[in-house]
């Protein structure tokens, strides 16, 4: 049954929502990961039981599961705003993303890849900046019709510097994208609560490699599982935000997923 506050449309198999609305629930968002066919040329590894060894991009460990930290691009400085970036800067405190990749046997047979969910942070932090100005504004506890860009653009001084100390001073030397002080890119780093934050033991998987049409398409059983929108190519890489109705459902499922009572 539909909600009562929840107003959306959906486009294209995309989920709008309005800022009004999306304060009020929390949000869970899927992306994929790690090395593929076309960056790395390869897949990570998935073994009998569905254990797993993830490979992450090439010179790119990230996201890193130290600290719990994932970075990506919101603009190159051209003041265009990246799509993915954009949908993660919709991030707040006690959100969930949701990482999943590619994984193939080590016989490398079509047979055996899949898509599949490996892990999630529960957000605790999330942070837009650019290193090489040593400014950087804290987002994910503010409202989510906040904007992050607008707001990194007006802040003083004073509070992006205090937010550029923050950030360093936590996870310096950790996520690729705070190695480079002199980029002038406006990036954005999600970082986990390092107790609610997880790598699950095995992978769960989404869909299987469909080997005549070269997809992982999202079946019905999937959607209704996930709260993902039934035909999408799990190929490719958008940031996807479960259906609102099902966030706290799906949230739940991937906790009890990664609690110690999984592990046993």
């Amino acid at each position: 049954m539909k909600s009562t506050y929840l107003t959306y449309r959906r486009t294209k198999g995309v989920n709008f929502y309005s800022a009004r609305d999306a304060n009020r629930q929390k949000q869970v968002k899927f992306i994929r990961v790690g090395a593929d066919l076309g960056c790395g040329h390869r897949l990570s590894r998935i073994f009998p039981g569905n254990y797993y060894h993830f490979i992450p991009i090439p010179r790119h460990n990230d996201p890193e599961f130290c600290r719990f930290t994932y970075g990506d691009v919101v603009s190159r400085g051209d003041g265009k705003v990246q799509t993915k970036g954009r949908s993660l800067m919709n991030l707040r405190t006690g959100d969930m993303l949701v990482f999943y990749a590619g994984f193939d046997s080590e016989d490398e047979t079509p047979e055996r890849r899949l898509v599949g969910i490996f892990a999630f942070f529960v957000v605790k932090g999330a942070f837009v900046f650019i290193p090489a100005r040593k400014k950087a504004i804290r987002f994910s506890d503010q409202s989510r019709d906040c904007d992050p860009v607008s707001a990194f653009n007006k802040t003083n001084g004073y509070d992006s510097q205090e937010s550029w100390k923050e950030l360093i001073l936590r996870y310096e030397n950790w996520n690729q994208h705070l190695l480079d002080p002199t980029s002038e890119r406006l990036d954005v780093i999600i970082c986990g609560d390092r107790r609610q934050s997880k790598l699950l033991p095995k992978v769960e998987v989404l869909e299987n490699f469909d080997a005549r049409i070269k997809q992982y398409i999202v079946r019905r059983q999937t959607a209704q599982k996930w709260g993902l929108s039934e035909g999408q190519d799990l190929r490719m890489s958008p940031v996807r935000t479960v259906d609102l109705e099902m966030a706290d459902e799906v949230f739940e499922r991937l906790v009890k997923l990664g609690s110690k009572e999984a592990h046993t």
